[in-house]
């Protein structure tokens, strides 16, 4: 409650957290990359930074469509299914990040 909800104020909250998202992936890749032995603690690091990167891309979604609203759209214009929120641009960041389609 102590922070304004002013636009200015969310696009510097959205850039900083896609900023600490991807910093944390680009500092453990190189440690999970250095590893000899797979075992469950690099299993369960390699899933951390997958799910950091497809929160990270959400957020991006996220804050350019807050910057150009309903710049998202499916064939012929029509806007995505509650494209304000962020649960959808989370949804359309892992379809892409898995390459399964929409």
């Amino acid at each position: 409650y102590w922070i304004p909800n002013t636009p200015l104020i969310m696009a510097g909250i959205y850039l900083l957290t896609f900023l600490l998202y991807l910093y944390v992936a680009a500092i453990a890749i190189p440690a999970l990359l250095r590893l000899q032995k797979v075992d469950i603690e690099q299993v369960a690091a390699s899933l951390s930074i997958y799910l950091l990167i497809g929160m990270a891309w959400a957020i991006a979604y996220y804050f350019v469509n807050k910057i150009h609203p309903n710049s998202f759209a499916i064939d012929h214009g029509e806007l995505l299914p509650s494209s304000g929120e962020l649960s959808s641009f989370i949804y359309f960041s892992f379809v892409t990040l898995t390459t399964l389609g929409y």
